[in-house]
């Protein structure tokens, strides 16, 4: 069975319900067009978070060289994502003849190409057993016996290898057309894919494509729904929300339901998202506000649902994730006052914490809310949903990120073992063990934008890079790919400082500037910053007039630079914050 299909089916449905008008978007779905223009403007845009099949990094990287532009070419994309056709060669292969115009091996000559029949092989399962037709002349159930033993490896193939060849030649091929024919069919046989699986696949590609296209904040929304209980792939869809530039907004307690829903502004977070906040709970929480109305203080909020229902662990988690901020009191005060409140509930009595509440959403300004500080804030709400809502800490080095570490976490999985890989992110956890040898090994949970994964740290590298080992470092870690047990992790080679390699690996600099706005005082300035930050790393100058660039300069090797925190910031203080472009080296090849 389909797993991705039925997933995919039920975010579909999902959808539907969000959006409220599930009778004439049914028939729509049922009718779509094999080429609607929106459903493939998304995939060539390589927006395709949450659509089935092809979220994975291999599949975007495929997305951006082949570029589906009708329903034929889904298919073929569809076929060539497959690992087993990764690995083999098929799909480089394809985009070989596709874009390269490279020839390889061609088959016996047919008015009736199909895709793959310039290539060293075929691509799907209905192509080798017309090629077995044409060849030999042989009945369509021969020739999917033949293809159905070949795929087996069983040894009956190689008797049947003479009379494939002694029926090709009897249709008038000679005798080595026959056996390059052949050699094809055996490369072929293990690859190919199922068309009519393929074809199931297309349409479902094709109708959440269609429906992401028109209505993007209800997808991810039934989208999140469907993973509340799956922390790491909720982690990864909210990083395609970021990166499409839908906005989230965190729980509230008033105002979201069980699951995501879409307003205004952007996507509300459901109560079940929280940890610790199970769909029953969340179900008691909106049901008891649809039959008293709003909450306002903690002491009513745990009467009106019940401890039955509402637990002091679910309250915690509510509290640290900001679903009870309405209430006008800090999250601190809020936590710190959760234990007595609890008490006081469970003997049925109103106690003084909640007319401390409500007396702070009357005079908020008289009696300020003790609150934690901010980078507690956003640690207790990440502690509390599994994942970074707003202030990630690697925000500021996004970029870095992306361009040394592409794919992150969520690529990981993709590569073999043992070969080489970086990765960006925060040292979430630290964990120490015995070797074999009795060495210690430590174990961090690095966390990217995408997911987390352990890196494993032997003694000799941690002996070289202890300074920069710690919870909340933000590090670049480069190694190699370990897989053991179904399990991927990180071996350790080199580590550092993210703020280190965003000067450090940076590769060139390019400012973007007017000709109007360099001169006099500005070009003193410039040369005065570019000075006092020597390095390595080459400057160029781009010189626009309005819109239009004119003339890129390469600035003379006394004025290159190291490009720092401090510089860049004072260069996008100076002269705007989208005048700086840094470049960094090229990765390590996977």
């Amino acid at each position: 069975f389909d797993f991705i299909a039925r997933k995919a089916l039920t975010v579909i449905r999902k959808v539907l319900d969000l959006i409220g008008d599930e009778s004439d978007l049914s028939v729509t779905l049922e009718d779509l067009p094999l080429n609607d223009e929106s459903a493939f403007q998304l995939l060539c845009g390589r927006q395709v978070g949450g659509i089935p099949y092809l979220e994975g990094a291999r599949a975007r990287d495929l997305l951006l060289k082949w570029q589906p532009r009708q329903w034929q070419d889904l298919l073929v994309l569809l076929a060539l994502v497959r690992p087993v056709a990764l690995e083999s060669g098929l799909t480089e292969s394809l985009l070989r003849t596709r874009q390269d115009g490279q020839p390889e091996e061609s088959l016996p000559s047919s008015k009736d190409k199909r895709p793959g029949d310039g290539t060293a092989f075929l691509l799907f399962d209905v192509d080798l057993t017309r090629l077995i037709v044409r060849t030999t002349g042989w009945s369509l159930e021969k020739a999917d016996e033949l293809y159905r033993i070949m795929m087996k490896g069983e040894e009956k193939a190689e008797d049947l290898r003479l009379e494939f060849i002694e029926s090709a030649e009897g249709k008038g091929y000679d005798s080595e057309e026959a056996e390059t024919t052949w050699s094809k069919l055996e490369r072929s046989a293990g690859v190919v894919a199922n068309r009519s699986k393929t074809v199931a696949q297309g349409l479902t590609v094709l109708q959440a494509a269609f429906l992401k296209a028109r209505f993007p904040e209800h997808y991810m929304a039934a989208l999140l729904s469907s993973e509340l209980r799956q922390h790491d792939l909720l982690a990864a869809h909210v990083e395609v929300c970021g990166r499409e530039n839908l906005r989230l907004l965190p729980p509230e307690i008033n105002g979201s339901g069980v699951e995501f829903t879409v307003e205004t502004e952007g996507i509300r977070l459901g109560l079940a998202a929280v940890r610790h906040v199970s769909r029953a709970t969340a179900a008691a929480i909106v049901q008891a506000r649809r039959e008293r109305g709003p909450f306002h203080s903690l002491f009513e909020l745990i009467t009106s649902v019940g401890l039955e229902h509402l637990g002091k662990r679910a309250l915690a988690a509510l509290i640290k994730a900001g679903a009870l901020d309405s209430f006008r009191c800090g999250r601190q005060q809020l936590h710190d006052m959760l234990p007595e409140v609890v008490e006081q509930a469970r003997r049925g009595q109103m106690a003084l914490f909640d007319r401390c509440d409500m007396e702070s959403q009357s005079a908020p300004s008289s009696s300020p809310s003790v609150e934690w500080d901010e980078a507690t804030k956003v640690s207790r709400q990440k502690e509390a949903l599994g994942f970074y809502l707003s202030g990630h800490p690697l925000s500021e080095f996004r970029t870095l990120v992306e361009e040394l570490a592409p794919g992150g976490t969520a690529r990981l999985g993709d590569l073999p073992g043992d070969s080489p890989s970086r990765l960006g992110g925060v040292v979430e956890e630290i964990r120490m063990v015995s070797s074999r040898k009795g060495e210690p090994l430590r174990f961090l949970r690095l966390e990217d934008f995408n997911g987390s994964v352990e890196v494993v740290v032997f003694e000799d590298v941690h002996a070289e890079y202890q300074r920069y080992i710690y919870q909340g470092a933000l590090l670049l870690v480069s190694g190699r790919v370990a897989k053991e047990s179904g399990q991927v992790r990180l071996v350790a080679d080199e580590i550092m400082l993210l703020e280190e390699a965003a000067s450090d690996m940076a590769s060139s600099v390019h400012l973007k500037l007017t000709v109007e706005g360099l001169s006099g005082e500005p070009l003193k300035e410039l040369k005065q910053l570019l000075k006092a930050h020597p390095g390595s790393c080459p400057v160029y100058l781009h010189f626009g007039v309005g819109q239009q660039t004119v003339v890129v300069q390469k600035l003379p090797t006394s004025f290159r630079i190291r490009p720092n925190k401090e510089l860049q910031v004072r260069l996008t203080k100076q002269f705007g914050k989208d005048c700086l472009e840094v470049r960094y080296e090229e990765p390590h090849a996977a």
